[in-house]
C-alpha cells in the first residue's frame, strides 16, 4: 500500500472518497436517477460538429459516396472492373513462337 504513504496520494484518495459517500447518501434519500435524456440530447447538440440525421439520409449519403446498395454489393464486381481496366494493356497471343 505504498500509494497511501505519499500525503498527495492520501488525500486524493480522501476527495475521491468524500464524492463517494455524499452520492451514497444523495441515492439512499432520493433514490438512483439516471441522466435524463433532454440532458443526453443538450450534451449533443451543443456540440457544433454533430448533427441529427435519420437512418435514410445516412443510407443516402453513404450510397452516394461509395456507391454500393445497402446490402454492400457493389454496382460491378471487383473483378469486371480490374479486367476493364487490364483489358486495353494486354494484348493477345499470337500462338506463332
Amino acid at each position: 500500500m505504498n500509494y497511501f504513504d505519499s500525503a498527495k496520494n492520501k488525500a486524493l484518495w480522501e476527495k475521491e472518497l468524500s464524492t463517494l459517500r455524499g452520492e451514497r447518501d444523495r441515492r439512499k434519500l432520493e433514490g438512483y436517477k439516471p441522466q435524463k435524456e433532454k440532458e443526453a440530447e443538450k450534451s449533443v447538440e451543443k456540440n457544433p460538429y454533430r448533427r441529427k440525421i435519420t437512418l435514410k439520409e445516412l443510407e443516402e449519403i453513404e450510397k452516394r459516396e461509395s456507391g454500393r446498395t445497402r446490402e454492400g454489393k457493389s454496382a460491378k464486381p471487383r473483378r469486371e472492373r480490374n479486367r476493364e481496366k487490364q483489358a486495353p494493356e494486354l494484348e493477345a497471343p499470337t500462338g506463332n513462337s
